[in-house]
């Protein structure tokens, strides 16, 4: 848990958030988007701050293996999904020797099938 100085712990005061709602919000999965206004009333300026300061910055520090990091690197020059798509079925990968990149390549290809089939609309983020 992440205790900040005001003596209140991050994850405590999310659930406590969560636990007023009707809707399903992504706290709920532990995610914290600190420029997400819903914190503007629960963290005080200086708690937001320091959120940023010790937690997201030193997170933002971890780096993917450089091989993961130019697989992504390569599909963001991808202009549609067809093309993305594309590219990650043309990767070939062994997966008892390459596993970091097998697993992202299998990762990566149902997500761009979903945006292929209609299935999953960019402008429709309900469930």
């Amino acid at each position: 848990m992440s205790k900040l100085s005001s003596g209140h712990f991050v994850e405590e005061v999310m659930k406590e958030f969560i636990s007023n709602l009707n809707y399903e919000h992504p706290s709920c999965l532990l995610i914290l988007d600190i420029d997400d206004k819903n914190w503007a009333d629960i963290f005080s300026a200086e708690e937001l701050n320091e959120i940023k300061i010790t937690c997201i910055e030193k997170d933002t520090k971890i780096s993917l293996p450089k091989e993961m990091g130019d697989f992504l690197d390569n599909i963001s020059n991808k202009t549609n999904v067809v093309e993305t798509l594309n590219y990650i079925n043309a990767r070939v990968f062994d997966s008892a020797v390459d596993r970091s990149l097998y697993w992202l390549k299998i990762a990566l290809r149902p997500a761009a099938n979903l945006f292929i089939s209609s299935l999953l609309t960019i402008t429709d983020h309900s469930e």
